[in-house]
């Protein structure tokens, strides 16, 4: 069995993650709405019965599936297919509304999956496969004939393997409306157009916003769709060079493309087609020093500048000479809520974009001291405060739910001496998945934060 594009006009793009089994029940119905091809259906064939069978002979040798996980999830599909055959209702189409149509305008994206819009593709059954020499089942017993499919059942497993592609598009479609709806309730949203109009009129401007307004995301993405080009995005730590560079490029849809990459010691992703580019404050003074004017940016967006590091102020100093050799440069200041009359002084007063508000409401609880724990301290650092919030959530939240618990240390003998005495509770209490995060570690071990975890806390 082979496929071919017939011909594509849109298609929904998107790389998050896996294909979830409960959202399969739910849009299966509007899948087969509209079959290509109504084949004969008969609700009591066994489909699963025959996997083996239909796997060795038109799919093992296909490029319609490119790894064993998708093979796998085309066979999960199959049997929620079987399900729903056996209690098929009339589907119920969505009916898109005025109101429906605004929100597709503001987010740029149809509000209802289109058929229309998909990716279309043919399969083509090579008849010739049914007269392969006998093979053989799992136990290595023959295949009988009743295994063989007629021409009938061959429609129909072409029908299916249709709807299964076009469930993946609707898959897809609905995480890129997600993200979009995601992108347009960030408040750094509402400041889109004031942000480029600035940018339009001054060479340095300000963005301040408080911590989870969207700015260290958002703020590439902008430049990027609004057409800038040799973006360079400065933060203080490598570990948040690495995961924006990978967030911005699953936002913008890049993310097996390379105009997003990043730039630490020692690594970088970065090559003659990236146009934003994360990097450490270390490394832009590096290429100071070989290439003063910065002539490979056009723009320079430096982050956590509130922050006041050594790197960072002296990155702005410099910033501050070579503005007036290269009115072509572009400088983006983002800081929290903290000094902007300061940072907008040295720069000539330049103009300030306030971002207020956050995601997430923020709520501060004080865990009083006990006596035991406020004497006799040692140079080593007391874990017990952090082992009783530990404790304090275990007994308010039911271990049904789940969530994350984050602690800021100031170094990794801290986070060493925590985390040991925060494993052996979670060992007791198996609930909690206790892990590192500092520049020291692998990039895999980095990523082990960013993983979805069911049914645990960590």
């Amino acid at each position: 069995m082979s496929h071919t594009k017939k011909h594509k006009r849109y298609h929904y793009n998107s790389n998050d993650g896996r294909d979830e089994d409960e959202h399969q029940k739910h849009h299966l119905s509007k899948i087969i709405e509209q079959p290509i091809e109504e084949p004969v259906i008969d609700p009591s064939f066994d489909w699963l019965a025959r996997r083996h069978y239909l796997t060795e002979t038109y799919l093992i040798d296909s490029s319609m599936f490119s790894s064993p996980k998708d093979l796998e999830d085309f066979w999960k599909f199959v049997q929620k297919y079987q399900l729903f055959q056996q209690r098929r209702k009339q589907p119920h189409k969505p009916i898109s509304t005025n109101v429906d149509q605004q929100r597709s305008n503001i987010l740029n994206i149809p509000i209802i999956y289109d058929k229309n819009h998909r990716l279309n593709i043919s399969i083509t059954i090579n008849k010739s496969l049914t007269h392969n020499v006998p093979r053989y089942d799992m136990t290595g017993e023959k295949i009988i004939d009743q295994y063989r499919l007629s021409s009938v059942r061959l429609a129909e497993f072409k029908s299916i393997i249709e709807y299964y592609f076009d469930f993946n598009q609707k898959e897809k479609f609905k995480r890129i409306y997600k993200l979009r709806q995601d992108q347009n309730n960030l408040p750094i949203a509402n400041h889109r157009r004031e942000l480029l109009e600035e940018l339009k009129i001054h060479q340095v401007i300000l963005i301040a916003g408080d911590t989870g307004c969207g700015k260290s995301t958002q703020i590439p993405r902008f430049l990027l769709e609004a057409g800038f080009d040799k973006i360079a995005c400065t933060q203080p730590r490598r570990i948040a060079c690495i995961s924006l560079a990978k967030r911005v490029s699953y936002e913008t849809l890049n993310e097996y493309d390379n105009q997003v990459g990043y730039q630490v010691r020692f690594e970088k992703t970065r090559v003659k087609s990236t146009r934003i580019i994360f990097m450490t404050e270390g490394i832009l003074l590096r290429q100071l020093q070989t290439d003063s004017s910065l002539s490979d940016y056009d723009i320079l967006v430096i982050d956590e500048v509130h922050e006041r590091h050594l790197f960072t102020d002296f990155i702005l100093g410099i910033i501050k000479c070579l503005i007036t050799q290269r009115k072509d440069l572009k400088v983006i200041l983002m800081s929290a809520t903290i000094n902007i009359e300061l940072f907008s002084n040295y720069f000539e007063n330049c103009p300030v974009v306030k971002v207020p508000g956050r995601l997430y409401k923020i709520q501060v609880n004080y865990l009083p001291i006990k006596v035991e724990e406020s004497v006799g301290k040692t140079s080593k650092i007391d874990a017990k405060p952090y082992l009783r919030i530990m404790e304090q959530i275990d007994n308010k939240y039911p271990s049904t739910d789940r969530g994350d618990m984050l602690i800021f240390l100031s170094g990794m003998a801290e986070i060493q001496g925590v985390m040991e005495a925060a494993q052996s509770y979670a060992q007791e209490a198996q609930r909690w998945v206790v892990l590192p995060l500092h520049s020291a570690l692998s990039l895999e071990e980095q990523d082990k934060v960013y993983k979805f975890i069911k049914k645990i806390s960590k």
